[in-house]
């Protein structure tokens, strides 16, 4: 069974071409290709049967839904429930559990671990994010949107998710379109449902450097974006940022592990 290991297909196919298929930036292999929504950022048996049945009922499906609604709305009109609030965070919450960092430092981390299989490690994170409650780092925030009001496109990764660091606080974005983006904000910052407008393309240049480097940090998998010149950007821009990001991974997991 082939399971989206982080990125939604219903988030993926938003960045799609004409003919269905979405530019993306290979980190592994250093090159620009494209494919199927359907067969981006999948893996054989990532996930169990079970898991996978789990994990779009309880957090997949009611999140398609709400984003699906956000990307047809007028950006004016859009306002959340308190429990479409709640399904975003906890979607935004296991989206943390199914990094490949998070694997990693789960194995290091675990007496036993290390010994499991890759699947059982995979849904064992998952299993527990979802009964979990939404992790306070997370739940702390309140949803915004971020309205890309510039020529340049978002881009998005497998992680969906990015920390981005702005004016002394940390937001978590995630385009959902390439003009439109969830970002959970400090509720001390924000009142809930606020839009933001961001018509600067030097932010979205910005923000898809933090994407991109985001990416390569906790998974090195792959970008995606409409625009095939803004992967061709970001690309230059971390093959410069590559020492950097590898001594940034280094030290974020030596200080996962002390």
């Amino acid at each position: 069974m082939d399971s989206h290991k982080q990125l939604p297909k219903f988030i993926i196919k938003n960045f799609s071409q004409k003919n269905g298929r979405v530019f993306y930036y290979d980190l592994k292999k250093d090159a620009i290709k494209m494919k199927g929504p359907g067969a981006l950022g999948v893996e054989e048996d990532y996930f169990s049967k079970q898991i996978e049945t789990k994990l779009n009922k309880e957090v997949e499906t009611p999140c398609s839904r709400i984003l699906s609604k956000m990307k047809k709305e007028s950006i004016n009109n859009i306002k959340l429930s308190e429990k479409e609030e709640y399904d975003i965070k906890k979607f935004f919450s296991v989206s943390m559990f199914r990094s490949n960092f998070a694997s990693e430092d789960f194995r290091y981390n675990s007496i036993f671990a290390q010994w499991l299989p890759d699947q059982i490690t995979h849904d064992f994170l998952v299993d527990a994010s979802l009964d979990g409650e939404i992790i306070e780092y997370v739940n702390c925030r309140s949803v915004s949107v971020l309205n890309n009001q510039s020529e340049i496109s978002f881009v998005t990764s497998r992680n969906g998710y990015t920390i981005i660091s702005a004016n002394n606080f940390e937001l978590i974005i995630m385009p959902f379109t390439p003009f439109r983006a969830i970002a959970l904000i400090p509720m001390d910052r924000e009142e809930k449902n606020t839009i933001i407008p961001i018509p600067d393309p030097d932010d979205i240049k910005y923000i898809n450097e933090q994407i991109a480097s985001f990416e390569y940090i906790y998974n090195k998998d792959f970008i995606i974006s409409t625009n095939k010149e803004e992967l061709l950007r970001l690309q230059t821009y971390l093959k410069k940022k590559t020492d950097y990001l590898e001594k940034t991974k280094s030290e974020l997991f030596l200080n996962h592990v002390q």
